[in-house]
């Protein structure tokens, strides 16, 4: 997994870019990410376009990230959502937590 935190993309001025998988395996390198970006205190969106594999540790992730924009009044959405996995976003009921967008293809 790779993880980088870019700045200057409209609407929203930060982004995080989440590439490969996004499950246990990948745990320890998640947290400061994460702090780093709700540090920043200004919205910002989680971009999944190139996510590969995501399991309910990931799912997880995705829910506390949420939170603790929340608890900042942050407001965080989860863009790009590829297409094989926007069933699963679906039937957790997601769009109930935080928004989310599927992927958006350019041809």
């Amino acid at each position: 997994m790779d993880i980088a935190l870019s700045t200057g993309h409209c609407p929203v001025d930060t982004r995080l870019m989440i590439s490969g998988e996004l499950n246990i395996m990948v745990s320890e390198s998640i947290p400061e990410n994460i702090v780093a970006l709700i540090d920043r205190n200004e919205p910002f969106d989680i971009d999944l376009k190139d996510l590969t594999d995501i399991d309910t540790f990931g799912v997880q992730f995705l829910l506390i990230a949420n939170r603790q924009a929340k608890t900042k009044e942050q407001p965080m959405r989860v863009i790009n959502v590829p297409t094989e996995h926007q069933e699963l976003f679906k039937f957790l009921h997601l769009d109930k937590h935080f928004d989310w967008e599927p992927i958006h293809d350019n041809g």
